[in-house]
C-alpha cells in the first residue's frame, strides 16, 4: 500500500505540475517567462 501511495502522490504531483505549465503557458507575453524544465 505505501507504494501505491507514493505513486499515487506522484501522479499527483505530475499532474499538478502540468496544470503549472498550462497556467504558466496561458499567460500574456508581457510576462516574463520563466524556463520550467532544466
Amino acid at each position: 500500500m505505501d507504494n501505491n501511495d507514493c505513486t499515487s502522490s506522484e501522479i499527483r504531483s505530475a499532474r499538478s505540475f502540468g496544470e503549472a505549465v498550462k497556467k504558466v503557458a496561458a499567460l500574456p507575453p508581457s510576462f516574463p517567462p520563466r524556463p520550467v524544465l532544466a
